[in-house]
C-alpha cells in the first residue's frame, strides 16, 4: 500500500471533519449609534419569525422614567444613558489569576505560596475604601488566550474553540467594540482620545483607533521587564494629560512571562507581583478626579505550570478591581440595607441589594456594556454581556424620602437593564437573520423576553393611577421583579451561546468520517499482505472519478451550493481512488495461513488495544488517560512474561518484561517534567546524564577495538564525543540560567540542536555498511551506526527541550526501549528464521503503546494549557514565527520521533554468528519494516478515527470544547506526525539497504 497517497486520503478527511465541526462564529458587523435607541426598536419591521409576536405591547410614552432617558442626544455629552464617568484608566495585568490578589480562605502555612498577598494595595483599598471599591473574581470565557480575551473585552463576544488559530497572528477586529464607540462619540461631540501602551497584541486588532500607541513585542517570554519598564515610563506622563483622553490602556506582561518562563510560586512570580503592587499603588495615588474610573484586570488566568489556553478554574479565574474617587455604595444605600420601616417587599429589596453588592463571580463580557454605559456611549452590537448591576445603583436626583431615592436608584439599574436587553436582542435578530439559531431556544429567550415585557406593561399602567405612597411601594416591588427577570434573561443568553455558538456542518463532518474510516479500512487490509509491491498511486481511479462532477456541472445541481463544487469534485475524486485500492487489495494474495498462528501475547495486544479503542468514548478515561495507559502497557509487559513462562530458555525473556513493567510504573509515578522548572536535581538531571553518557562511550569505545579501519576507529570515538559536549553544553545552560551574555544564551542551546542536524545530513547517503556490534552470548547483534548514532544525539536535544528534570524521565523512557528490543531479540534469536506477521503486528502495537505513553510521564497532556510555550525561546531572544512553532512541536511530539528513530534501528537489526563476519548470506532483519510500520499506522489512525466519532456524537456535551476537542486535535496531529516518519524512515531504509 502506498503510504503517500494513504496520508492524503488521511489528511483530507481531517480537513472536511474540522471545516464541518470547526466552523466559527458568524460575526455581525453592524454598528450601534446613538440615534438607533434599543427602546425605540421594533423587531416587527425585520420579518424574521413570522410564527413568534414580537410586538411590543407597551409605549415608551407610558413610562416617564424610560421617556427622560431616552431623550439624551449627541450635544448632551449622553447617548443611551446618562454617563457617570468622564474617562476609564485600563490596566490589564496578563495572567493575573484571581488568587493573586484575593488569597484563598483556606490558606494555611503548610499551602501558603509564594504569589499570595503580593498585591496588598487592592485589599487594603477595599477596607479602607469599601464604597469605592469592587473586587470580582473575572471569569473567562475558553479559549484563555490573550487575542481571545481582548476579543472579549472590548466586543462582549464569546470565541469559538477555532478562534485559537489566531493568537499568533493577530487581525483587525470588525465587529462593533469598546474602542469604535468611543471613536464615534468622538465625532459627534468633543474630541475623545484613545492611549495605548504595551503588548503589541492591540496594535493588530485596533490599529487605527489610537491617538498614541507605545506598543512593545509580546511574544519573548523570556523577556519579563522590557513591556512592564515600558509601560510605566509612559502611563504616569499620560496620567497627568488626563483631560486630553477619554480612555487609556495599559497592558502589562510580565506576570504571564514569568508564568511561562519560571511558573507561579517562584520568587520570580513574587518579585513581579510586588513590582505591579508599586506601580498600583502610585497609580490609585495619583487617580486625577472623581470622574475617573480605574479598572485593573487579568484577561485570563494562569495553571499550576504557568501556562493557559484551557478551561480550568485556575486559567478561566482572573481578577477584576474596580475604584473610583466617587463612591459606588452611598450612606443612603446602606440606610436602605439597615431600614426596618418598609412594607413587604423590604425583605426582597433587601436580598437584591445584597445579591447585588456581594457578587463574586463577573464574567468577563459583563466589563462591555457596563463601560459603555458608564462612559455615555452605545453598547457595542453584538455585546452578550450583562450589566454589573452594582456600578448602577445610583439615583439621578436627590431625594431626602428613602423611599423615593431607593425606587429613583432601581429606575436607574432597571434602565441600564433594559438597554441591555433590548441590545441583546436586537443582536439575536440579526444574527438570526443571516444564520438561523436553534427555535427551540430562540423560543425559551422569546418566554423569559415576554415576562419582562409584562412587568413594563404593569409599570406602565401604575403610572397612569396614583403617585401616592402606596403605588412608590409597589413600583419597588415591580422593580425588583424587572431586575430579577431582565437578569435571568442576559445570564440564559449568554449561557445558550456558550451552548450553541458553534455551528456544525454535518455533511461535511460525515464524508471526514467516511474517508478516514475507509482510509483505516484499506491500512488493515494491506496487513493482509507484506510485500509493497504494485503499491502505485491508483491515479487513474482518482481522475475518472473526479471528471464525473466536471462534466454533469454541479452549478446546475439545486441541491449543491456554488461553493462546494470544488469539495464535491475533491470528494468523487477521492471515491474513484479508494475504488481502484480496493480491487488492488482484493486482487492481492491473502496469506491466511500467516495468521492462524495465535498466540497469548497477540491475543493480548489485541484486547488492550479494543479497551484503549472503548476507553475513548468516555470522558473520565480521557481525563485520566495517562493512567490507562500506564496500566495497559504493564499489561501487555505482563503478556510477554507469561508466555516466555510456558517455553524453555525464556528466562531472558520474563526478566526483561518484569523489567518494562518497573520502569513503567517509574516513570508514571516520578513527577512530570517541565521546562520552566529551572533547578537541577542529582537523582533526576545529573546522574542520569552522566549514566546515558557512560553507557554511549562504552558502546561505541567497543565497536572501535573490533574496527579495522581507521576511519571506522574515528567515527565510533567522534560520536560520544559529540554526545559528553552536548550534555556539557546542556548542564552550563541550565545550571548558569538565566545567563546575561547574549551568545552563550543563544549558542549553547544552538549547538545542541543543530549538532544532530548537521550529523544526519552528513551520514544520510554515508556508512550505509557500518555497523555498531554488540555481542551477545554466541551471537553478534549489529545497529545500524549512522541511524543509531543520529537517535543519540538527539537524546540531549530533547532533554534540553523538556527541562531539567527530564533526563530521568528520558532515561526511564530509553530503558522502556531498550528491555522491549530485547523482548524482540529473545524473541527467535535464530538466524535464517522467519518472524510470523502476526507476531510483528503484536510486537509493533505493544510499541505503538509504550510511545503513546511516553507522552504523557514527559510531561504533556491532551490540552492546550499543558503547551510548554517557552520552549520555543529556548536558543533565542526574539520571537521568529517559525523557529518557535518548531521547537514547541520537538517539545510537545518529541518522544514520538525519538520512538520512530530507535524503531528504525530495531528494525534494521542484523544477528551474525560469533564465527562468522556479517554478510548478507548470514544475517536477517528482526521485524518486517513494511508490517512494523503500517501496524503503527493502524493504531494512530484508528485512535485519530475513534476520537473524530466521539466528538463528532457529543458535539452538543458540556466537555466538548474543553477536553474532546483537544484530545481531537492532538490525536490528529500524532496520526499526521506517523504517517509522516513512516514514510520517511521507510523510504530511508530503502535507499540504505
Amino acid at each position: 500500500m502506498n503510504r503517500i497517497w494513504s496520508l492524503c486520503v488521511h489528511c483530507i478527511g481531517l480537513y472536511l471533519f474540522t471545516s464541518g465541526f470547526f466552523l466559527t462564529r458568524f460575526e455581525v458587523t453592524n454598528h450601534s449609534s446613538c440615534e438607533d435607541h434599543p427602546l425605540q426598536f421594533n423587531p416587527t419591521i425585520l420579518h424574521l419569525r413570522e410564527t413568534i409576536d414580537v410586538n411590543v405591547p407597551f409605549s415608551i410614552r407610558d413610562i416617564p422614567w424610560l421617556r427622560n432617558d431616552t431623550k439624551h442626544n449627541a450635544t448632551s455629552g449622553n447617548c443611551w444613558m446618562k454617563s457617570r464617568f468622564k474617562r476609564v484608566i485600563f490596566v490589564i495585568i496578563d495572567a493575573l489569576r484571581y488568587d493573586f490578589v484575593v488569597p484563598p480562605a483556606n490558606t494555611s502555612e503548610n499551602t501558603y505560596n509564594l504569589y499570595h498577598n503580593r498585591l496588598p494595595i487592592l485589599i487594603e483599598t477595599l477596607q479602607k475604601h469599601p464604597k469605592h471599591t469592587r473586587i470580582h473574581k473575572f471569569v473567562a470565557d475558553p479559549p484563555t488566550m490573550t487575542m481571545q480575551r481582548l476579543k472579549g473585552l472590548t466586543t462582549g463576544s464569546l470565541p469559538t474553540f477555532l478562534d485559537i488559530k489566531d493568537n499568533l497572528h493577530s487581525t483587525k477586529i470588525y465587529e462593533d467594540n469598546l474602542l469604535d464607540q468611543v471613536i464615534e462619540a468622538s465625532l459627534r461631540e468633543r474630541k475623545r482620545q484613545i492611549i495605548f501602551m504595551g503588548d503589541d497584541t492591540w496594535e493588530g486588532l485596533y490599529n487605527t483607533q489610537f491617538t498614541r500607541k507605545y506598543a512593545f513585542d509580546s511574544f519573548n517570554v523570556k523577556d519579563l521587564d522590557t513591556v512592564d519598564h515600558g509601560v510605566v515610563s509612559n502611563l504616569f506622563p499620560e496620567l497627568a494629560r488626563y483631560r486630553e483622553w477619554d480612555l487609556l490602556i495599559a497592558h502589562f506582561l510580565g506576570v504571564d512571562h514569568v508564568g511561562h518562563t519560571f511558573g507561579p510560586n517562584t520568587t520570580y512570580m513574587s518579585d513581579k507581583l510586588d513590582e505591579m503592587n508599586t506601580v498600583l499603588t502610585k497609580l490609585i495615588h495619583e487617580l486625577p478626579d472623581s470622574d475617573t474610573l480605574l479598572v485593573v484586570m487579568g484577561d485570563h488566568g494562569m495553571s499550576a505550570e504557568g501556562n493557559h489556553g484551557g478551561a480550568t478554574d485556575e486559567e478561566t479565574g482572573a481578577a477584576l478591581f474596580l475604584y473610583s474617587n466617587s463612591p459606588f455604595l452611598s450612606d443612603l444605600m446602606e440606610d436602605h440595607v439597615a431600614s426596618n420601616d418598609c412594607v413587604d417587599g423590604c425583605s426582597d429589596f433587601e436580598n437584591v441589594i445584597k445579591q447585588m453588592w456581594t457578587q463574586e463571580n463577573v464574567p468577563q463580557v459583563d466589563i462591555v456594556p457596563s463601560l459603555a454605559l458608564l462612559l455615555g456611549i452605545a453598547i457595542p452590537f453584538g455585546n452578550l454581556g450583562s450589566i454589573i448591576p452594582s456600578m448602577f445603583y445610583f439615583g439621578q436626583d436627590d431625594h431626602k424620602d428613602p423611599k423615593l431615592a431607593r425606587l429613583s436608584r432601581l429606575e436607574t439599574v432597571n434602565m441600564a437593564f433594559l438597554l441591555n436587553v433590548r441590545q441583546v436582542r436586537r443582536y439575536l435578530f440579526t444574527y438570526t437573520a443571516t444564520s438561523n439559531l436553534p427555535v427551540a431556544i430562540f423560543d425559551q429567550l422569546e418566554s423569559l423576553y415576554a415576562q419582562i415585557v409584562d412587568v413594563e406593561e404593569q409599570l406602565a399602567q401604575l403610572w397612569k393611577r396614583s403617585q401616592g405612597t402606596q403605588s412608590v411601594d409597589s413600583a419597588i416591588k415591580l422593580h425588583l421583579q424587572l431586575f430579577i427577570r431582565a437578569e435571568t434573561y442576559l445570564r440564559e443568553t449568554l449561557r445558550s451561546g456558550r451552548a450553541m455558538w458553534t455551528q456544525f456542518n454535518l455533511i461535511e463532518m460525515t464524508w471526514g468520517i467516511i474517508l478516514l474510516l475507509w482510509n483505516l479500512f484499506m491500512v488493515l487490509a494491506s496487513l493482509r499482505s507484506y510485500s509493497s509491491t504494485g503499491s502505485k498511486f491508483p491515479f487513474l481511479g482518482c481522475v475518472m472519478g473526479a471528471s464525473i462532477p466536471l462534466l454533469l456541472k454541479l452549478d446546475t445541481i439545486p441541491f449543491i451550493p456554488a461553493h462546494k463544487t470544488g469539495q464535491v469534485t475533491l470528494l468523487c475524486g477521492l471515491l474513484g481512488m479508494c475504488q481502484s485500492s480496493w480491487s488492488w487489495i482484493t486482487s492481492r494474495k491473502n496469506s491466511r495461513e500467516n495468521f492462524q498462528q495465535l498466540n497469548f501475547v497477540v491475543v493480548a495486544s489485541l484486547s488492550t488495544i479494543l479497551l484503549h479503542v472503548m476507553a475513548l468514548f468516555t470522558n473520565s478515561y480521557i481525563v485520566a488517560e495517562h493512567q490507562v495507559m500506564q496500566f495497559l502497557l504493564v499489561t501487555l509487559g505482563a503478556s510477554h512474561a507469561i508466555q516466555s513462562i510456558q517455553q524453555k530458555n525464556r528466562s531472558n525473556v520474563v526478566y526483561a518484561s518484569l523489567a518494562l513493567m518497573l520502569l513503567t510504573r517509574i516513570a508514571t509515578g516520578i513527577p512530570s517534567p517541565n521546562v520552566i522548572q529551572s533547578q537541577l536535581s542529582f537523582w533526576r538531571s545529573l546522574l542520569p546524564i552522566f549514566g546515558h553518557g557512560s553507557a554511549i562511550t562504552t558502546l561505541f569505545w567497543n565497536s572501535s577495538r573490533n574496527s579495522t579501519h581507521w576511519r571506522s576507529r574515528l567515527y565510533f570515538r567522534m560520536i560520544p564525543a559529540l554526545c559528553w559536549l552536548q550534555f556539557i553544553c546542556v548542564l552550563l545552560y541550565w545550571s548558569y540560567s538565566p545567563i546575561s551574555s547574549a551568545f552563550w544564551r543563544q549558542w549553547l542551546p544552538r549547538f545542541v540542536f543543530l549538532t544532530p542536524i548537521f550529523h544526519f545530513i552528513v551520514t544520510i547517503n554515508q556508512n550505509k555498511s557500518l555497523y555498531i556490534a554488540w555481542h551477545h552470548r554466541d551471537h553478534i547483534i549489529y545497529l545500524p551506526a549512522a541511524i543509531t548514532s543520529s537517535a543519540i544525539l538527539l537524546v540531549p536535544a530533547y532533554m534540553l527541550i523538556l527541562g531539567p528534570l527530564c533526563p530521568l524521565s528520558v532515561m526511564l523512557l530509553l530503558g522502556q526501549i531498550i528491555c522491549f528490543a530485547f523482548i524482540i531479540h529473545c524473541m527467535d534469536p535464530f538466524p535464517g528464521s522467519k518472524t510470523k506477521p502476526l507476531s510483528v503486528i503484536a510486537c509493533a502495537l505493544c510499541w505503538c503503546t509504550m510511545s503513546y505513553h511516553s507522552f504523557f510521564f514527559t510531561g504533556h497532556e491532551n490540552a492546550f494549557s499543558s503547551l510548554q510555550n517557552a520552549a520555543g525561546f529556548i536558543g533565542f531572544d526574539d520571537f521568529c514565527f517559525h523557529w518557535a512553532g518548531i521547537l514547541l512541536a520537538f517539545n510537545t511530539f518529541g518522544n514520538y520521533m525519538l520512538q520512530a528513530l530507535l524503531m528504525a534501528i530495531v528494525l534494521r537489526i542484523r544477528v551474525g554468528s560469533s564465527t562468522s563476519p556479517i554478510t548478507r548470506a548470514t544475517i536477517r532483519t528482526k521485524l518486517d519494516r513494511n508490517t512494523a510500520s503500517t501496524t503503527a499506522i493502524a493504531y494512530f489512525s484508528l485512535n485519530a478515527c475513534v476520537t473524530t466519532i466521539f466528538v463528532a456524537m457529543q458535539r452538543r456535551h458540556l466537555m466538548v470544547w474543553s477536553i474532546f476537542s483537544p484530545k481531537f486535535v492532538f490525536d490528529a496531529i500524532t496520526s499526521i506526525l506517523w504517517y509522516l516518519l513512516a514514510v520517511s524512515l521507510c523510504g530511508w531504509h530503502r535507499n540504505n539497504s
